[in-house]
């Protein structure tokens, strides 16, 4: 059988929200989408998979109540696996102060002091993969009221770096969590360095680097202008090497 893969959200609860409920939602006056939009929906997504006894992906989790049903799903034996988004732990919701539209993502930006709980969920297992969510977006659709704005950021180029700065994991653990475990829930073959094959792989040091460079023309970019104490030197694919130095 196939992996279902799910967005972890119930639409009739999000409401109209347009950012995390909170604190910060209630200071910037913008409606707040409450919690419980996306763990009540992970809670039902896990009842039925139970009662299929089916495989799924819960993707782009963002609260510590869902992963907390995750991590109890997998102690009972349930085929569930799940993934985050990197800017869930590069940026919290403090930083829509002053109605950034790029910052306008779903699931919402979270609390700083959600952190704690994805860092443990990484390390206990609960957590398959690390993703981008990867959404670019034009200047219209993003250069308007923060109510208006369309959902997304173009985060592909400068989030394992910005990542990098933020988090501080092993990098064969980040390594796993990028790349092995995502091409095996979609059943891809396993990448490798051998000798006389083609090699893919990317190159990191920790000289810095100004982001100013994108192959993406997506307007939505939080990180152009930024800079990072990693640096993104290039990628090998299938033998050949692509500098991305900005």
């Amino acid at each position: 059988f196939g992996r279902i893969m799910v967005h972890p959200e119930a639409p009739s609860l999000r409401a109209g929200g347009v950012m995390h409920e909170g604190r910060t939602s209630t200071y910037l006056g913008l409606k707040g989408i409450p919690e419980m939009a996306e763990h009540i929906q992970v809670a039902r997504d896990l009842s039925l998979l139970e009662y299929t006894e089916g495989r799924m992906h819960i993707a782009s989790v963002s609260t510590p109540a869902s992963l907390a049903l995750i991590r109890e799903a997998k102690a009972k034996g349930l085929q569930v696996t799940c993934s985050m988004n990197l800017h869930h732990f590069i940026f919290s919701d403090e930083v829509l102060e002053g109605y950034p539209t790029e910052f306008k993502v779903n699931p919402p930006l979270r609390p700083a002091s959600f952190l704690e709980a994805y860092l443990a969920a990484i390390e206990d297992g609960t957590v398959d993969a690390l993703t981008v969510d990867h959404l670019p977006k034009d200047i219209e659709q993003k250069m308007c009221e923060f109510d208006y704005a369309a959902w997304g950021m173009a985060g592909f180029e400068g989030a394992v770096a910005h990542f990098l700065d933020r988090v501080s994991l092993p990098l064969d653990t980040l390594q796993r969590l990028l790349s092995t475990e995502p091409r095996a829930l979609l059943e891809l073959p396993a990448l490798s360095i051998r000798e006389g094959e083609p090699a893919e792989f990317t190159l990191l040091n920790e000289r810095g680097q100004l982001w100013t460079g994108f192959a993406s023309q997506g307007f939505n970019n939080p990180f152009k202008g930024s800079e990072t104490k990693w640096r993104i030197e290039g990628t090998f694919v299938k033998g050949n090497y692509y500098s991305q130095q900005g």
